[in-house]
């Protein structure tokens, strides 16, 4: 979703570098709202920002938008995170597991 808010909105795909695969997704993507289906996963990913809820695994996930950085907390994981954009490469640093994750879009 990063992907979507800070690199462009007809982003439906990204690439993980750890998983060495593509993540497709389709959807709507907005300041008031969010609604994105995951192919990879089945399901649905949306709410109103700050608040967005995973319907794959059923908990909540905040989400702050503050310029071209996201902070927020996985709720299911107990965990915070911080995904930051530059250019078409997002990287996101999972504080629960101490690990960065590289994507390009």
């Amino acid at each position: 979703m990063a992907a979507r808010f800070l690199v462009a909105p007809s982003v439906t795909a990204v690439y993980d570098y750890t998983a060495g695969d593509y993540f497709h997704f389709s959807g709507e993507v907005g300041p008031s709202h969010v609604n994105v289906y995951d192919y990879g996963r089945g399901f649905y990913f949306g709410g109103s920002p700050p608040s967005l809820y995973d319907y794959g695994e059923s908990h909540y996930v905040d989400f702050n938008l503050e310029g071209a950085t996201v902070r927020g907390y996985d709720y299911g994981t107990s965990s915070h995170y911080e995904a930051k954009v530059s250019g078409k490469n997002i990287s996101i640093y999972d504080y629960g597991v101490g690990s960065y994750f590289e994507f390009s879009a």
